[in-house]
């Protein structure tokens, strides 16, 4: 389901959808909290794996022949530009792998959660997987996950530039450190919004499970 399909079933405007979720993509999180925690968990849902997609197909590849063509000779720092172009593309691998294992495990458990809960299934349905999996488990360990970019944020000494840095250099470590905040903020609706959400979903599907344990 499309971010537009996931507005429409729930009639809801699909550009104030989007303005609330880019207003936190600029940064912008504490004045759009609230809106964004009433929004159904498959629009946010939505939003995230569209924003998954922008990163494969645009931002990464984007950044990503911008540092395999970087010159170390113009450069401010010619090894750590010889670095980059080594560990970069390592890490990108790395990501792109965590983005379709969070898809499918993460987000796939909550689909689940969702639809067990509106419809109603019987506990037999979803017993096996509230035993296997947990949302606290899953943010605990996404929290631990959140700073990929710390390697490339430490080998560059956090993007560092200066009044004599040339304009080669600083385009680079611009883009890098934009990507870096996107991440940030695509995390924070993660952590704070989708996941908390989920969480109570699970929890009221605990007790389900509960109530039918005791009157069976």
């Amino acid at each position: 389901m499309s971010v537009e399909e996931a507005c429409r079933s729930n009639n809801l405007d699909v550009d104030m959808v989007y303005k609330n979720l880019n207003n936190v993509l600029q940064q912008e999180k504490n004045n759009h909290n609230d809106s964004l925690k009433d929004l159904p968990i498959e629009v946010l849902l939505s939003y995230l794996k569209k924003t998954h997609k922008v990163f494969i197909r645009h931002q990464l590849p984007f950044i990503s022949d911008m540092v395999q063509n970087i010159d170390p000779d113009y450069f401010d720092e010619p090894e750590i530009a010889r670095d980059l172009k080594f560990i970069f593309p390592i890490f990108v691998e790395d990501f792109i792998h965590h983005i379709y294992e969070e898809e499918k495990s993460h987000f796939g458990y909550i689909e689940n959660l969702k639809n067990y809960y509106e419809k109603e299934v019987s506990p037999h349905a979803y017993f096996s997987e509230l035993c296997t999996n947990s949302i606290e488990h899953i943010l605990e360990h996404h929290k631990e996950e959140d700073d990929e970019m710390l390697g490339i944020r430490e080998l560059t000494h956090n993007y560092y530039v200066n009044d004599k840095s040339g304009i080669y250099t600083k385009t680079v470590y611009l883009e890098l450190k934009k990507f870096e905040d996107t991440l940030k903020n695509h995390a924070f609706i993660e952590n704070e919004i989708l996941f908390p959400k989920a969480l109570d979903i699970e929890e009221k599907l605990s007790k389900r499970l509960a109530q039918f344990a005791r009157f069976n």
